[in-house]
């Protein structure tokens, strides 16, 4: 390179003398413009729905039966199968709804009955 040859930017002359220097201060600086272009942001995945349980669908069914006193209510087991269902569920609020009906409805068959 001639020494009467300045680049555009001017560090020509600088790079032939102290190579290094300047050029690694120069190409950092250059970065950003060369650099790959950041991905689009890509959305969060949704979180799938869980399949349908068949057994909490029949608890569930099971639960309504009582609330709507279609179940036979004066079975031996239908206390301790509303109660099963309601620890089953621990932290499922739709069926813990239901099934505070389901002991509501049992409660008040049992009253009338033995009025």
């Amino acid at each position: 390179m001639n020494m009467g040859q300045i680049t555009p930017d001017g560090t020509a002359i600088v790079r032939a003398f102290m190579p290094g220097m300047l050029a690694n201060a120069k190409l950092e600086a250059m970065r950003p413009r060369f650099a790959a272009p950041t991905p689009d942001p890509q959305p969060e995945p949704q979180p799938q729905p869980q399949p349908a349980n068949p057994q909490r669908a029949a608890d569930m069914a099971f639960l309504n039966s009582v609330v709507s006193a279609s179940a036979d209510m004066w079975a031996d087991d239908l206390a301790d199968k509303i109660e099963a269902i309601g620890t089953a569920y621990e932290g499922d609020d739709e069926v813990l709804a239901l099934w505070g009906q389901a002991i509501q409805a049992y409660t008040d068959f049992m009253v009338s009955a033995m009025a």
